[in-house]
């Protein structure tokens, strides 16, 4: 079981925080990229040459004393297709104004040294100037992962939006349990914001 939180963007509002010497930040946009590559492995990156090719992307914090990928943050910004289930992409539906955090995954030898604050702050830098008609931003997060929810509301100010449960086939494979939705409105039902319906803010 899990849950969906979202809030306005930026995801951090805060000014940028100084990683120090010892991090790079950058956005990839290309599946080859040699720090994508060496974190999620060839098989992923060839799987997410779609994803790439419709306008995600994804944040990379870069160790720079060891050359590696220490923090990654995916960025959908369009409402995946029932094909895209094999790329381990929820059948969310966005609004033209609203976004979602796919991955999120820092290395344990660094969830302590804001890391991942400073991956979120970049990934809002790059949707700003990329993506400025962008207002919502969504994320989830296992209701039985502690931390995964304490880092949607305490890190970065998100609220519960929807319950669902996520079913995963094999290493990629994704999707929503159908009915699990609650309530039945939201970017995991029928009806929502990208349907029109509701308070559009």
């Amino acid at each position: 079981e899990c849950v969906l939180f979202g809030r306005p963007v930026p995801l951090i509002a805060d000014e940028y925080p100084d990683p120090g010497e010892d991090y790079t930040f950058k956005a990839v946009f290309d599946p080859d990229d040699r720090h994508l590559r060496a974190l999620e492995g060839d098989e992923r990156c060839e799987l997410m040459k779609p994803f790439f090719a419709k306008g995600g992307f994804a944040i990379l914090a870069i160790h720079v004393p060891t050359d590696q990928a220490v923090s990654k943050m995916w960025l959908l910004t369009f409402t995946p297709s029932p094909a895209d289930a094999k790329r381990g992409l929820l059948p969310i539906k966005l609004a033209r104004d609203e976004c979602f955090i796919l991955d999120i995954w820092t290395h344990p030898d660094f969830r302590r040294q804001a890391v991942s604050f400073t991956v979120a702050y970049a990934m809002g830098r790059v949707a700003d100037n990329l993506f400025p008609e962008l207002r919502w931003v969504y994320g989830y997060a296992n209701k039985a992962n502690e931390a995964s929810r304490n880092l949607m509301t305490l890190l970065y100010g998100m609220w519960p939006v929807q319950e669902f449960t996520e079913i995963k086939v094999g290493k990629f494979w994704v999707t929503l349990e159908p009915g699990s939705d609650d309530p039945k409105f939201g970017p995991f039902s029928k009806e929502g914001r990208h349907s029109g319906a509701g308070l559009q803010v």
